[in-house]
């Protein structure tokens, strides 16, 4: 913003465009990797064989879970 006039110029707003661009990029990188990290665990889940395989996969998808609750405050 110019100090003087109080408009923006056309560098601010460009500015404020990239810095909104990089936010909502990686945001969604981060979704994205939070997503693949789901899908893995939930083919562990359904590919364990024994009990222990199957209680072991139960459990690492639940503390994840658990975790991102308490990130998003869910």
């Amino acid at each position: 913003m110019h100090k003087s006039t109080g408009a923006y110029s056309s560098t601010d707003g460009l500015q404020r465009c990239v810095a909104y661009l990089f936010a909502t990029c990686a945001h969604r990188l981060i979704k994205r990797r939070r997503m693949r990290n789901v899908q893995k665990m939930r083919h562990g889940v359904m590919d364990a064989i024994t009990e222990e395989e199957k209680l072991l996969a139960v459990d690492a998808l639940k503390t994840h879970i658990l975790q991102a609750q308490t990130v998003n405050k869910i």
